[in-house]
C-alpha cells in the first residue's frame, strides 16, 4: 500500500459516495480500503452499511459461483492429476529446505567476499 493508491481510493469512494462503497466490493485493493476510507470522507453509517451489505450479498455468491465453475470444469483434470499433486506436496517442503539453505550459503559467502575487499 502507498500513498497514490490510497489517494486513488479515497477519490473513488469519494466521488461516488454509496456506489463507489459497492462497486469496491468487486475490485480487489478497493474491498478493504473502502470501509475506512468512507468513514474518513463522512460518509454517513446507514447508507454505508447498506451498501456495504448489498455488495458482499452480491459479491459473495458472485466470487463462491466462480471458484465452482472453475471447479466443476477442471474437475476431471484435477482428480487424473491428484496423485502428481499428492508426491509435489511431499517433495515441496524439501526442495524449500535446501534452496534455503544454498541461498544462506551463498550470502554468507558474499559477505566474507565482499568484507574482505574492504
Amino acid at each position: 500500500m502507498n500513498p497514490e493508491h490510497l489517494q486513488m481510493v479515497s477519490r473513488f469512494v469519494m466521488t461516488h459516495g454509496v456506489l463507489g462503497v459497492f462497486v469496491a466490493r468487486f475490485i480487489p485493493g478497493l474491498r478493504f480500503l473502502a470501509g475506512p476510507v468512507a468513514g474518513a470522507a463522512g460518509l454517513p453509517a446507514l447508507p454505508f452499511v447498506v451498501a456495504n451489505t448489498l455488495g458482499a450479498l452480491l459479491y459473495v455468491p458472485y466470487a463462491v459461483g466462480i471458484g465452482y465453475a472453475v471447479g466443476a470444469g477442471l474437475g476431471s483434470y484435477l482428480e487424473r492429476v491428484r496423485h502428481v499433486v499428492g508426491e509435489v506436496e511431499y517433495i515441496m517442503p524439501a526442495m524449500l529446505i535446501v534452496l534455503g539453505g544454498v541461498l544462506i550459503g551463498w550470502r554468507l559467502w558474499r559477505a566474507r567476499h565482499l568484507s574482505g575487499r574492504a
